[in-house]
């Protein structure tokens, strides 16, 4: 089954770039003693879930799919709709408002 893959660019070789930088970090990722978003995670659990957090380089949206809180999960491809696409070298400060 062919996947949709958005991203922030029209380049199909950034884009291949880019996939294959998501896979070998996940295979490095893999052999590291604590991953960094469960340090986040465990951080955000003792915190008041009203807290909003941008996850710039969110990967597979793993942060926003496992805490309380509003997160908005931005990267630069993806093929999960829960994420925006942007270029976080080119994204302006935002607020949220509920």
């Amino acid at each position: 089954m062919h996947k949709i893959i958005r991203r922030a660019f029209q380049d199909d070789k950034q884009e291949a770039v880019h996939l294959q930088y998501h896979t070998r970090y996940q295979e490095q990722m893999s052999h590291w003693p604590e991953q960094a978003v469960n340090i986040i995670m465990k951080w955000l659990t003792g915190r008041n879930p009203s807290l909003v957090v941008a996850d710039f380089g969110c990967g597979d949206a793993r942060l926003a799919k496992n805490v309380k809180n509003k997160v908005f999960s931005l990267d630069l491809v993806t093929n999960d709709p829960s994420v925006i696409v942007c270029d976080m070298s080119n994204t302006p400060p935002f607020t949220h408002r509920d």
